[in-house]
């Protein structure tokens, strides 16, 4: 996990497979926090970036293009 160190990592095995479960530190979640709260110009370009993608692949853009994949696939 990203920003995890190694040895806070655990897993957890489902029938979809093995998923990583961080134990955080506090005072790591907090350092983190107060660098987030001190870098809003770089939180909100993240939240742009994040918002641009995710419209990128919403339905509406993308049932479109599987459509007509589909309709060429399919004659």
């Amino acid at each position: 996990i990203l920003g995890v160190k190694s040895e806070m990592v655990n897993h957890i095995t489902t029938s979809a497979g093995s998923i990583p479960i961080a134990a955080t530190d506090p005072a790591d979640l907090a350092s983190h926090l107060d660098w987030l709260a001190s870098h809003r110009g770089t939180l909100r370009q993240w939240q742009q970036s994040s918002r641009e993608y995710a419209e990128s692949i919403s339905w509406t853009v993308q049932k479109p293009r599987i459509v007509e994949a589909l309709e060429r696939a399919c004659g």
